[in-house]
This record gives structure tokens, C-alpha cells and sequence, in this order.
């Protein structure tokens, strides 16, 4: 079994998984681990610094329209320190290092009622990627092309269904 590196830094509480990580569902580019790479703190870092500045709502897949417009990207960024991230490193067909980076919205006294209660255990969020299929603004994610410096892709609720750009 594989376990993320644990990163956390003041509002973001991520799990660094290495290239060899199992990924489910498959995205197509992120399947083999010689296309994928794992996540730095700096890059990281670099996301984070980011992303409280970015409109969700203008990334979509494909550009479709956002039935909930912008009330789902203000819930998010209300409560953006409560997401827990999962960290994935890919290459896309350009060859530019990308990170697809999972959301998904964890109270911190269950994280604390973990740690009292099972002390040596590993939570299941640094094994497993965390998949929801519905849960509307709990569950999201987001791309970001570290060479461009640009997030696309966003979606919510675990569809990850299309492929890397």
C-alpha cells in the first residue's frame, strides 16, 4: 500500500501522493507512472498561494455553462481551509508538469477524534483517493499546468471522466 507524504501549511491540510499511486477512476494521461511524478512542497506552495484568487466558475471542462453559478464558488472559498487536498503529478501531451489536485471537505474535530482514537493508523485519505459522486460543493477538483501557471478543469461531486488537457 501507498502512502502520501502529509503536507500542511496555515489553511491547507495535503496528501503528496508519488507517481507510482494507484488513481480510481482513470484519467486518461495519469494511468502510468512514467507519465506521472510526485507532487513537491514548492509546487505545492505554488498552487496554494494561488488558488484564492482564481474564479472557479471560468474553469469549467469544455466551458459549459455552470448551473449553480456563483453560489458554489463562494461556498467553496468559505470554506476553503476545511478542504482536505489530495496532490497527483502528471505529464500532459504537451510534456508540461501538471497536478491534479482533489477537494474534498473534512470537519477538523473528526480529524482530531481519529488521532485520539487510533494513534498509529494512517488516515484513509493519505492511502486512498477520495471519489464522491454526488455531494455538490463537499467534492471538487481542479488542474493546474505548472508550466503555463494556469488551473483549468474544474469540476465538483468526483466526475472525472475527460481527459487531461
Amino acid at each position: 500500500m501507498i502512502i502520501a507524504t502529509r503536507y500542511q501549511r496555515p489553511g491547507a491540510n495535503c496528501a503528496l501522493f508519488p507517481a507510482v499511486a494507484e488513481f480510481y477512476p482513470p484519467i486518461e494521461g495519469m494511468t502510468e507512472p512514467t507519465k506521472r511524478f510526485t507532487p513537491t512542497t514548492l509546487q505545492v506552495d505554488e498552487v496554494e498561494d494561488t488558488l484564492p484568487s482564481i474564479k472557479l466558475e471560468t474553469l469549467l471542462f469544455d466551458n459549459r455553462p455552470h448551473k449553480y453559478g456563483v453560489e458554489h464558488e463562494l461556498e467553496i472559498n468559505r470554506r476553503l481551509a476545511q478542504y482536505r487536498r489530495q496532490y497527483y503529478g502528471f505529464y500532459n501531451d504537451e510534456q508540461h508538469p501538471c497536478l491534479f489536485v482533489n477537494f474534498f471537505y473534512f470537519r477538523l474535530d473528526k480529524d482530531k477524534e481519529f488521532a485520539t482514537k487510533y494513534p498509529t493508523k494512517t488516515p484513509s485519505w493519505l492511502k486512498y483517493h477520495v471519489l464522491a459522486n454526488d455531494g455538490g460543493v463537499l467534492f471538487w477538483f481542479v488542474f493546474y499546468d505548472l508550466t503555463t501557471k494556469r488551473f483549468y478543469n474544474f469540476d465538483h461531486n468526483g466526475h472525472v471522466s475527460f481527459p487531461c488537457k
